[in-house]
């Protein structure tokens, strides 16, 4: 009969029910704009091999005397230093010694 009973009785209403508050739902997290891709940086360009300068065949020597230095050797001879260093290009002025001898006129190995 206690069956009977229960199933009589009124169902509750929610009107008078405490129902738990919803939890909101948590907002999407933003998704992480993507990193741009550095740009590559630009090759250098090589720089263009200078040219070989032409080989120098010596037309006239000079033997170097006490006192004499490369800049007063060339001079003497109507050359620039620069002139003088490229005739003698594996001179060095710093030991230039009495009896050495140094190109004072040079010509380039072709001829056309």
């Amino acid at each position: 009969m206690a069956d009977v009973v229960a199933s009589r009785q009124p169902k509750p209403t929610c009107d008078n029910c405490e129902q738990p508050e919803p939890e909101p739902e948590p907002e999407p997290e933003p998704e992480p704009e993507p990193k741009p891709k550095p740009e590559p940086e630009p090759k250098p360009k090589p720089e263009p091999e200078p040219e070989p300068k032409p080989e120098l065949t010596c037309n006239k020597v000079h033997g170097v005397q006490a006192g004499e230095t490369c800049y007063s050797v060339g001079e003497s001879a109507g050359l620039t230093q620069d002139q003088f260093l490229d005739f003698n290009p594996n001179l060095c002025c710093e030991k230039l010694f009495v009896g050495q001898w140094v190109c004072l006129e040079a010509t380039s190995g072709c001829h056309d």
